[in-house]
């Protein structure tokens, strides 16, 4: 099997401490379930000229390989991952990620148990319910009242509506403006807190994620994100 290569980094660009700084120096690998919209919205944000990574935060985003770009069950991604941990031979100052779309897992009688296996193994588990258009379509001002809540159940059941498109994915294009299938204008990135607000408003207990429509990705996000309201946030 082909070693998961790490695609691009970023860490924060400033010499000096500032707000919302952490302590230990950590790094995050982040293996994203798709090869697209995902690893191009966290490039986007290593590009933001007013987004700032915390100090003493490096990100890595990994590259899937052309043999496992089609195993995107979150079995399969936890091999990848553990692949990756193994030859890379990760410490504790490293924390793998996994980034996934629950909608797949609607009726996974075993969904907790694979989280939780994932998670005993030391890797973090973020996503999105449905699909990671949800999120996208967070960063719009109001979009919880506008948009989603007035399409709760259709986004929820996701149901695929062309060769490309499943109705959330195809919702996001039209509100956004670009196809969110292959790519992501980084302007998008002006209502990244908008996102993080909203979806507050969502379910956000991992293990539930199944089971409503809703995202962890902001914790993520905030982890990431140097920010003076996420100083003191444990989340």
């Amino acid at each position: 099997m082909p070693p998961i290569l790490k695609a691009f980094n970023f860490k924060n660009r400033y010499s000096t401490k500032r707000v919302g700084t952490v302590d230990t120096f950590k790094t995050f690998h982040i293996l994203c379930e798709w090869t697209v919209t995902e690893p191009k919205y966290f490039k986007a944000i290593r590009n933001c000229n007013f987004l700032n990574v915390r100090n003493n935060i490096e990100v890595e985003i990994l590259k899937r390989t052309e043999s496992d770009k089609g195993r995107t069950q979150l079995s399969e991604l936890f091999k990848l991952m553990k692949q990756y941990i193994d030859d890379n031979k990760l410490t504790d100052d490293d924390i793998p990620v996994l980034v996934v779309d629950f909608d797949a897992h609607k009726d996974n009688p075993n969904f907790i148990d694979e989280i939780k296996a994932i998670e005993a193994y030391g890797i973090k588990v973020f996503g999105n319910s449905p699909c990671f258009e949800l999120w996208l379509i967070l960063h719009i001002e109001n979009a919880l009242n506008t948009y989603i809540l007035p399409n709760k159940t259709a986004i929820y059941h996701n149901d695929k509506i062309s060769n490309v498109h499943t109705f959330t994915s195809s919702l996001a294009s039209k509100i956004l403006g670009f196809n969110t299938k292959y790519l992501i204008k980084p302007e998008i990135l002006s209502g990244i807190y908008h996102a993080i607000d909203q979806s507050t408003e969502l379910e956000n207990d991992l293990y539930k994620l199944n089971k409503d429509i809703g995202t962890n990705l902001q914790f993520l996000i905030k982890e990431i994100l140097r920010d003076e309201r996420f100083t003191n946030d444990n989340n």
